[in-house]
């Protein structure tokens, strides 16, 4: 017949097992399902949203996923230069209606001289 010390370490146990069975986590990213917005999708940790529980394939929304993406958390400026490296930036030289707009200094040889 077991002590009465050994039955109160088993029942100690039990409601462990108990408590723990009540926290799910089906998709085993650390945030329990009761407070995950995506029970069924691991969050991706990246330091952007980590605690909702949903992955994010691309924090900011700019269409380049985070993977590809040289600034995940900034969204690309989609203006003819360099679109496809996920980063803001703006084109050295813009055409706005009929006129030529530089963005920056432009260094040029004059044709003939060069």
């Amino acid at each position: 017949m077991p002590t009465t010390r050994k039955r109160r370490q088993r029942r100690r146990r039990q409601q462990r097992r108990v408590e723990l069975a009540k926290i799910s986590d089906r998709d085993g990213d650390g945030i329990p399902d009761e407070l995950d917005k995506c029970p069924d999708e691991p969050e991706d940790k990246d330091g952007f949203e980590d605690e909702d529980g949903c992955p994010d394939p691309d924090n900011d929304k700019d269409g380049i996923p985070d993977t590809a993406d040289a600034c995940p958390n900034e969204p690309e400026t989609v203006n003819g230069f360099q679109d496809e490296d996920g980063c803001p930036d703006s084109a050295p030289i813009v055409v706005k209606e009929n006129r030529i707009v530089l963005t920056e200094l432009v260094l040029s040889t004059p044709i003939g001289h060069g």
